[in-house]
């Protein structure tokens, strides 16, 4: 098991860049084998390669990249998987910032409520929706995770369900995950695309 300590909005191209000739350091590469290449966001729409430390230096053929916090703690942890090569797994060990996470339960004839739209009740609020596509051949956790940095405010989020209905959850408690099903919130008209 491999462990970083601190990755913020990280994108992992596990297919993006091909190796020249020469890799690091001039040791020969197979010009086949892709390099993984790991994408800061600035917070403005545009990524900045970056070097993922030590962990992510090494060469494989990689297709598929899943995502899911593994550990329970609140920061998301990626599983790699290699073409004739050991699956990997990198384990985010960020210390210290708040987050609130949501396990959503659907109607029975969508259980993991894929497709819903959430988001926080803040001055910005941030949406997220429910998925697991992603990466090919890879499933994400279906959770969602918001990251709060400093905030420890109890959270209110709303919920628009696939089928429109939308609702409103909370006081939620940070630093944990709240199952949110469908029908249990209060009920709100909708304001928001």
């Amino acid at each position: 098991m491999r462990s970083w300590r601190r990755v913020t909005c990280i994108a992992i191209a596990t297919c993006g860049v091909m190796a020249s000739e020469s890799g690091p350091a001039g040791a020969a590469i197979d010009p086949g084998i892709v390099v993984g290449a790991w994408l800061l966001n600035d917070g403005n729409g545009v990524y900045l390669s970056v070097d993922g430390g030590p962990a992510f230096a090494l060469t494989d053929v990689s297709r598929g990249a899943a995502f899911a916090d593994l550990d329970n703690d609140g920061d998301i942890d990626v599983v790699v998987t290699n073409n004739d090569g050991s699956v990997h797994l990198y384990r985010n060990d960020t210390p210290g910032l708040n987050w609130l996470g949501l396990d959503l339960e659907g109607k029975n004839t969508a259980p993991h409520a894929i497709g819903t739209l959430v988001w926080r009740e803040t001055e910005h609020p941030e949406r997220k929706r429910v998925r697991t596509d992603g990466s090919y051949a890879s499933a994400h956790d279906p959770r969602l995770l918001f990251g709060l940095g400093s905030d420890e405010a109890r959270q209110f989020i709303r919920v628009r369900w696939p089928d429109k209905t939308e609702e409103r959850f909370g006081p939620l408690e940070v630093n944990r995950y709240h199952k949110i099903r469908y029908a249990t919130g209060t009920s709100e008209s909708s304001s928001h695309q």
